[in-house]
């Protein structure tokens, strides 16, 4: 179930960081997060919007870069390149009424991606990643722009990687969705 948090707890280091910096919380103190590369950002807008088109109801939320508290065991805000929340586990809270937004979602999406850029460092990635399926997360996607490939998780510990030549399903999670690899790196390519 979705909620927004009713009141932010204290976060060490919030005040220290630009007011327009992204962050996630990690044992309760801020740290800033690189935004993407402009080709991952690519990338990522296509992958969402490509979920959108796919989406059974409005009710579904789909979103690039927002902060999700994570539960216990993880007890940690994330930040997904790009989540997808369905309605079932939205039901009840969202839209949020009308009030102070929250800076973080307090739901868990069934979809996390996190689209690699030159700055991101494997080891938090592969810690996000572990971090996701301990709280109910059904699928990650690691997205390698570079490469032009997707790393598919269906579980901590089994890995589907996709070339430009597969078609990336995601039925767990969306019946009927697939698309193309190689579609969603296109805008990357140089004009012809």
């Amino acid at each position: 179930m979705i909620a927004l948090l009713e009141q932010e707890e204290e976060v060490r280091g919030l005040d220290e960081l630009p007011t327009d910096a992204l962050y996630e919380v990690i044992d309760g103190e801020a740290k800033e997060v690189a935004a993407m590369s402009a080709g991952a950002g690519i990338v990522a807008n296509e992958l969402a919007f490509r979920i959108q088109q796919a989406r059974r109801t409005w009710r579904d939320i789909v979103v690039t870069e927002v902060l999700f508290e994570l539960p216990a065991p993880v007890n940690r805000r994330r930040r997904p390149d790009v989540a997808f929340l369905p309605e079932e586990r939205a039901r009840g809270a969202w839209p949020p009424p009308n009030r102070d937004d929250s800076s973080a979602i307090a739901a868990v999406p069934t979809l996390a991606v996190e689209v690699i850029s030159p700055n991101d460092l494997i080891v938090e990635v592969e810690e996000k990643r572990i971090e996701y399926f301990a709280v109910g997360v059904v699928t990650v996607l690691v997205v390698h722009p570079k490469c032009r490939t997707i790393h598919v998780y269906r579980s901590a510990s089994s890995c589907q990687i996709l070339t430009e030549a597969d078609s990336l399903e995601l039925a767990e999670i969306l019946p009927g969705f697939s698309v193309r690899v190689a579609d969603l790196f296109a805008p990357l390519n140089p004009p012809s």
